[in-house]
């Protein structure tokens, strides 16, 4: 996320108090949990919600920011762009992607907010299974559902 001063922050960067974790939905279908964190900041208490969906096929995941001084909101997707054989075909359009590698596609789509524009990070980092990418897309707000499913 990012403050009125243009600063961003993320999670990982941070010591959160341990998170609160609640199971919403289990089911051999589908099965949701949220995992809630709270950092104390200087102008306040910053809350950092994930609600997390898992069904056949499909992930699905709202993130949520509650607090003060919340001036933009950040979604990345580390893509996997190279396996060590062969690259990655991506197609990338204003709020989704889809990666396709020897016949298999996989999908990436922002839900809400609407009209989201997406870019690739230019950043590439080694990874056991390849070279990743991260997908990027910023906005105003402080809420964000996105899915991660297979693309039939």
């Amino acid at each position: 996320w990012k403050n009125s001063e243009g600063t961003w922050s993320s999670l990982a960067g941070l010591k959160p108090d341990d998170p609160i974790i609640e199971i919403l939905k289990e089911s051999p279908e589908s099965a949701k949990f949220k995992v809630t964190y709270k950092i104390k900041a200087s102008n306040g208490v910053l809350t950092i919600s994930e609600t997390i969906t898992a069904e056949r096929g499909k992930i699905t995941i709202e993130d949520e920011l509650i607090g003060t001084d919340i001036a933009g909101m950040r979604v990345t997707w580390p893509m996997l762009i190279f396996n060590g054989e062969k690259y990655t075909n991506i197609k990338i359009d204003k709020n989704g992607a889809i990666l396709e590698l020897e016949g298999k596609k996989i999908k990436f789509q922002i839900i809400e907010p609407e009209n989201v524009y997406l870019s690739k990070s230019g950043i590439q980092y080694g990874h056991r299974n390849g070279i990743v990418e991260q997908l990027v897309a910023e906005f105003i707000g402080n809420k964000a559902t996105y899915t991660i499913s297979l693309d039939r």
